[in-house]
């Protein structure tokens, strides 16, 4: 993944830095599932009908709420820009724009195949930041768990709260095991895959 740079800015880097590390640690996580998967997480991308240019990248953390706006180039990603911290429709707009002008006329540099600016930025940072370092890894698999499984009961068309009556649990043990499976034991996990859905199964076994 590559983070679109101008005039010798890193607005991509910037903004992460900026972040506190367990807000950085859960964006890093989305955007390296993705570069490590051959399917989208559709809970966090979103692209509109009309703009097939662009796609949205939304991340919650603790209630907070996080944008970034990232385009296919190739077989790659690139991140153009991040964080518009504001709740009005005109600056959202403004920042897409700015956005699919970008994607429209990106011309990589010639350094383009060899670098990657995520493994770059997150081994940086873990060096830098003990908090961000943390548990990193393991938080990613348990992260990646629960977004296989999200994503293969939404592809069944089934919500949590059917999942959790075919268990026997609250639909917020289902919410707590997708969004960070932590919390994920070995039976629950066998019991989500068998009770329901032979699909799931194969994700999980592929």
């Amino acid at each position: 993944m590559k983070f679109c740079k101008s005039d010798n800015q890193n607005p991509v880097k910037e903004f992460l830095d900026a972040l506190p590390s367990k807000d950085a640690q859960k964006i890093s996580w989305v955007l390296r599932l993705v570069e490590e998967s051959d399917w989208l997480p559709v809970q966090y991308f979103f692209q509109e009908e009309e703009d097939r240019e662009l796609w949205e990248i939304r991340i919650t953390v603790d209630f907070k709420n996080y944008w970034l706006l990232a385009f296919a180039y190739q077989d790659d990603w690139v991140l153009c820009n991040a964080d518009f911290s504001t709740t009005t429709q005109k600056a959202f707009q403004n920042e897409k724009a700015e956005a699919r002008k970008v994607a429209k006329n990106y011309k990589p540099p010639f350094w383009f195949l060899s670098q990657n600016d995520l493994h770059k930025y997150i081994k940086k940072r873990k060096k830098q930041n003990d908090g961000f370092d943390k548990n990193f890894e393991e938080g990613y698999l348990h992260f990646k768990i629960g977004a296989i499984l999200r994503q293969a009961r939404q592809e069944a068309k089934l919500t949590q709260a059917e999942i959790a009556d075919k268990l026997g649990l609250s639909s917020t043990v289902i919410s707590r095991v997708e969004n960070h499976a932590e919390e994920l034991s070995l039976d629950l996990l066998q019991d989500y895959v068998h009770t329901w859905s032979k699909k799931l199964n194969n994700v999980l076994t592929a």
